[in-house]
């Protein structure tokens, strides 16, 4: 009999039911045939143990629906211990609670740990090497000749229909990076042989994969609001925060040269968050850069002298200090020659949440020599009740300092990114919970760039395991054939709405830019099945007009006659990928401008492009796959160590010899040594031939045929139907010359 416990940590053991009604069925998958794209996990049909005292002091908040603490409503850490020794690691779930009955709960680990680890982490809350960046072209310069060891971005050149002006620039993140970045921050670390690879890392003038999330350096209300504070001086309280030296001949008899006049700002005008205290200072609420506004106009007043008057005048610099304790953060004159007694001024400084600021001016020197003006003078210096305004700066600007974790997409979530290159490059994770490790890697081996192969996370056919005599003929194995695909596969990426140029040039083209059509055959029921990424869109390349070595990507800039709207430069456009160049940031080889030598792409469609790459000898089993589902002998122990990276092998009977990927496995921990497997046809195959007519991106309405692009592309108005202009294009459907307008 075999004597299992289950212990959830830091509350103790669970009581169960008698062995012989306790089914604690612990199914281990790992992809899930109905779609290729899903990697499953470790998991546990719901099973019931006894409402007890000990199972209520553990599980208590459960069943009384009133108790204020409900965190044993979400997963416990757990461990099944078998035989008195740690058998599998994970979660349990309390489901829910019969009154006065049992408990439902479930059992899950492996995959499915991690994914609910990290499933609400924001790109944005990842633990960026330098989150703080100064946006300068000296700064820029620092991080793309420092590398992804020292900082997680590079500002490649991409011409946002303004030429080559460096005030445009936005980061792009290493792809790798941001792997390491979301696995780190949940504990794991990863083995994975795909992101060593010079695919993903580069070679020579390529810096490697990275991924444009989006950044916008422009902020919306709603990141603002929360950071204003405007206030007004009092005036009757003026005379306390005056600058003055009065003197005797040339001796000084009384000297104030400097004053805080944060107190003197006491009147609200808007402060809905009390971010300001006059007796404290400006309370920073979130990191970032801050605009700090002051209208000194008129302020510097009750200028009097002595006997001898010097008709040219006389009148101090005044300079204005933001002071973070007794640091000074940023500071400016707030008069000058042409406005003495005051004008207006702005500053613009990086600040910390929880910073507190404060605000003094002090007499910085003379515009005049006094002793060459006269003996006897004095003046005094008050600010008026004019206003301040702070608030979190609208628009980082060429020169200006900030912060990463700021201007990336703020609802965007990781696992969203992680999905999607999973997609791409057709991943598989291996999660071992008790090491905190995952393996990475596609489903089958490739050819990296510079020819060398890399293994995938299926190990070769030399390595199966024979289980010929571990299958259970008393109960006959199942084959089935039908597997829930349609005949045409599209691979692509998600659209994008905003992207008016790829819009315009895909419908001019009658083609989806840079999807794969495959038909699978005449097994297959009539019909598409559509994989796409959730968020990361493709881009076209052009040239620009005015740098005209340099590469461009045309979604950036506004198309004419399609949308008089989209901004120059435009921010707004879903998040791409492509490698870092040369400083371009492309898809593909471009004219004169070589990725890498083996011509490889990130598009799906093309000569060792991702379909050919990552998806070819996967779709080559998927149609010819055969799912078996049986009975088959194996020890708990070999239960817990299942590598599902290992295939098995089948001799005998004839009908079901051959090469298997296990899918899943299905065990009854208290039961005998008997599991249910499925397993899947399995063969190490050679990629499949790429259809070279879908070098352009042909849609299934061509009939796969090569379509010739028009030669002029004319836009109407949609409601009048009135011509509004005639552009020229390429061959590649690149806008030439604006024709008529």
């Amino acid at each position: 009999m075999e004597d299992l416990q289950i212990y959830i940590v830091g509350k103790g053991y669970l009581d169960l039911l008698d062995f012989t009604d306790f089914p604690l069925v612990l199914k281990k998958s790992i992809a899930n045939i109905s779609d290729v794209t899903a990697r499953e996990s470790d998991f546990s049909y719901d099973f019931e143990i006894p409402n007890n005292a000990n199972n209520n002091s553990i599980l208590f908040g459960m069943e009384y629906v009133s108790y204020a603490d409900k965190s044993i409503l979400g997963k416990q850490e757990a461990v099944i211990v078998l035989n008195g020794a740690e058998y599998q690691r994970g979660f349990v779930e309390v489901r829910a609670s019969r009154y006065m009955d049992k408990y439902v709960c479930n059992f899950f680990g492996g995959n499915a740990e991690w994914i609910e680890e990290g499933a609400n982490i924001l790109v944005k809350d990842l633990d960026w090497k330098n989150d703080t960046q100064n946006f300068t072209q000296s700064g820029i310069t620092t991080v793309n000749t420092s590398g992804r060891s020292i900082n997680d971005i590079f500002y490649p050149f991409v011409d946002r229909n303004t030429a080559n002006d460096i005030g445009t620039y936005r980061p792009v993140f290493y792809l790798r990076n941001l792997f390491e970045l979301f696995f780190s921050g949940i504990g794991y670390s990863i083995d994975s042989d795909f992101l060593s690879s010079k695919f993903v890392n580069g070679s020579g003038n390529n810096n490697g994969l990275a991924v444009d999330l989006g950044v916008n350096f422009e902020f919306d209300e709603s990141d603002i609001v929360d950071t204003i504070a405007n206030y007004s001086g009092d005036n009757a309280d003026a005379v306390n925060y005056f600058l003055a030296w009065i003197f005797q001949g040339a001796t000084p008899i009384a000297v104030q040269t400097i004053r805080n006049i944060t107190p003197f700002y006491t009147i609200e005008n808007s402060d809905d968050f009390s971010l300001f205290d006059p007796l404290v200072g400006y309370t920073v609420p979130k990191t970032g850069f801050y605009q700090f506004t002051f209208d000194f106009s008129q302020s510097l007043w009750s200028l009097y002298y002595g006997a001898t008057f010097d008709p040219r005048g006389l009148s101090p610099y005044i300079e204005l200090q933001l002071k973070r304790g007794t640091e000074v953060v940023a500071f400016t004159d707030i008069n000058d020659e042409v406005q003495p007694q005051g004008k207006n001024v702005n500053l613009s400084v990086f600040l910390n949440i929880g910073d507190v600021i404060t605000f003094t001016i002090r007499e910085r020197n003379q515009m005049l020599n006094p002793a060459e003006a006269f003996v006897n003078r004095k003046y005094k210096i008050q600010p008026r009740n004019n206003t301040f305004n702070i608030q979190f700066k609208a628009k980082i600007e060429l020169g200006d300092t900030y912060a990463i974790s700021q201007v990336v997409p703020k609802d965007m979530k990781a696992i969203d990114l992680i999905s999607d290159f999973k997609f791409l490059f057709n991943l598989y994770f291996d999660a071992d919970i008790k090491r905190k490790v995952v393996k990475i890697e596609p489903r089958n081996s490739w050819v990296d760039v510079d020819s060398a192969e890399v293994d995938g996370y299926y190990q070769s056919v030399g390595l199966a395991s024979n289980w010929t005599d571990l299958i259970d003929y008393t109960n006959p194995p199942e084959i089935f054939n039908e597997l829930n695909y349609n005949r045409d596969l599209k691979l692509r990426y998600k659209a994008d709405a905003d992207d008016k140029w790829l819009l315009q040039w895909e419908k001019n083209n009658n083609r989806t830019y840079a999807q794969y059509i495959h038909n699978l055959g005449t097994r297959f029921p009539n019909g598409e099945t559509i994989l796409e990424t959730k968020i990361i869109a493709p881009t076209i390349q052009g040239r620009t007009s005015n740098v005209v070595t340099s590469i461009v990507r045309q979604e950036y800039a506004p198309l004419i006659g399609v949308d008089t709207d989209q901004p120059s430069p435009n921010n707004r456009y879903a998040p791409r990928i492509g490698w870092i160049v040369n400083s371009s940031f492309v898809m593909e080889a471009f004219d004169d401008l070589v990725v890498f030598a083996d011509s490889s792409k990130l598009t799906f469609n093309g000569t060792n492009g991702l379909f050919e790459r990552f998806w070819s000898k996967n779709i080559r089993n998927l149609i010819n796959a055969v799912v078996v589902k049986c009975k088959v002998r194996l020890t708990k122990y070999e239960i817990k160590t299942f590598d599902f990276s290992k295939p098995v092998y089948i001799a005998l009977p004839q009908q079901l010899a051959g090469y298997y990927a296990v899918q899943s496995i299905e065990a009854n921990l208290l039961d005998d040594d008997l599991v249910n497997v499925e397993l899947l046809t399995y063969k190490d195959y050679a990629p499949l031939t790429v259809d070279p007519s879908q070098r352009t991106n042909i849609n299934a309405n061509t009939q796969n045929q090569q379509n010739q692009p028009a030669r002029f592309v004319l836009f109407e108005d949609d409601t009048t139907g009135q011509l509004i202009n005639v552009l020229d294009v390429d061959d590649n459907g690149n806008f030439i010359n604006l024709i008529y307008e």
